[in-house]
């Protein structure tokens, strides 16, 4: 977490602390803080800016060409939508600094808009598109899903009482600056949201992409002698390996999902029968050329007496 992102979380929690205790506001604490949430947008959105140059000059490199046609798109998607929910935004701090009032539909419609930013998120990253493993990208699209910032622990199963949690802590506050913070608050939160996306998107177009010739297969064990009834965790993955390759590993028989490091890790139950066992551990994935390539690998552990 980056220390602007710490800031941006601490000064959320002082303001919706200090409105749900509904005590005395302090002007130029607000003002402080609403200055800061300000700096803060525009250091993200500087970052951003740079992100989307480095994408497009990808397409300058003839290594990340083709990566960047897959990718660039999809950032400008990304843009589009922060863009869109960002003018919502501002569209709202105009009207409350002109005449002080904010009716529940245009809360309610703000609501929506950040509703909508999340729940587009899967339809952007599409699999099509990218070039990417769908189990591969449905996954990474779930984690980035929970941890972004925009609407932190939302889900379909709760909208109704946290929408109105959240408009309660929003547009609660009658004070100018304090309901100003809050908005700029939220326009951070689409901002980190749109750099966390954006640089998975960059980073899948600098992404090293190898023949297949190259490739380094990782095992590791926790434990190689262990009682009868212990556990064992096994991990498995690729050194150099490019994330096209839709690497698929199975370990003891069972196909088993890559983690954020690229990595597959089972928790095995050991047998009760005591002297040497086995683990087949295979790793599949596909080169650049279409073809498959298969690594096998049988890894051991003893069931002492």
């Amino acid at each position: 977490m980056t220390p602007s992102k710490i800031i941006s979380l601490f000064l959320l929690s002082a303001l919706l602390s200090t409105s749900a205790c509904h005590q005395r506001i302090n002007p130029a604490q607000i003002g402080m803080l609403n200055s800061t949430l300000i700096r803060a947008n525009k250091n993200i959105h500087d970052e951003n800016d740079r992100i989307y140059t480095q994408i497009t000059q990808s397409f300058s490199d003839p290594e990340k060409t083709t990566l960047a046609m897959h990718w660039a798109p999809t950032a400008i998607q990304v843009m589009t939508l922060s863009q869109s929910a960002k003018s919502s935004i501002d569209s709202l701090a105009l009207k409350w600094a002109s005449i002080h009032e904010l009716t529940f539909v245009e809360q309610n419609k703000l609501f929506n808009v950040l509703v909508a930013y999340r729940q587009n998120i899967q339809h952007i990253f599409n699999a099509d598109s990218v070039g990417l493993s769908p189990d591969l990208l449905k996954a990474d699209t779930a984690r980035m899903n929970q941890s972004l910032p925009i609407l932190y622990g939302y889900s379909d199963s709760i909208a109704k009482e946290y929408s109105k949690n959240w408009i309660d802590s929003i547009f609660g506050s009658s004070d100018e600056e304090m309901l100003l913070a809050a908005l700029n608050k939220v326009k951070n939160d689409v901002s980190f949201s749109e750099n966390k996306l954006i640089s998975y998107c960059y980073k899948n177009i600098n992404l090293i992409i190898t023949d297949g010739s190259a490739t380094d297969p990782i095992t590791w064990q926790s434990a190689i002698h262990v009682k009868a009834g212990d556990s064992i965790d096994i991990s498995a993955g690729i050194g150099v390996f490019f994330r096209l390759a839709n690497l698929r590993i199975s370990i003891d028989g069972l196909p088993t999902p890559l983690n954020e490091s690229d990595l597959a890790v089972r928790t095995i139950k050991v047998g009760n029968k005591p002297g040497q066992h086995l683990v087949p551990v295979k790793m599949e994935y596909t080169k650049p050329d279409g073809s498959t390539s298969m690594i096998s690998k049988m890894l051991v552990y003893y069931v002492q007496d």
